[in-house]
């Protein structure tokens, strides 16, 4: 069986940014409609539409990441969703919330 990413290439100018603002997008989800869910240290996700809108989704946004005040709280303390999956209803789950 032969493997058909063994060869995968991109060029660098077809690459660009999607988002803006976001912390620690750690993992990403797209649909097919281009809409794109964004683990976000704001304690939620971002919900990221093809136009470019973006909206955070959570129960309480949380400035802890942005604003810790060393290293250390930044990342042991407070939320930090770092893993999305779709279950087979299409919901969204997030690890580390």
């Amino acid at each position: 069986m032969s493997n058909p990413v063994l060869d995968f290439g991109i060029e660098k100018d077809c690459l660009s940014y999607a988002g803006h603002d976001l912390q620690r997008p750690e993992c990403i989800l797209a649909e097919p409609d281009d809409v794109l869910w964004i683990a976000d240290a704001r304690g939620g996700v971002v919900r990221l539409d093809g136009d470019g809108s973006q909206t955070v989704i959570a129960q309480k946004i949380s400035s802890h990441f942005g604003s810790a005040a060393s290293d250390a709280s930044r990342f042991l303390q407070g939320t930090l969703p770092n893993g999305l999956a779709f279950d087979r209803n299409g919901d969204l789950l997030v690890a580390n919330f």
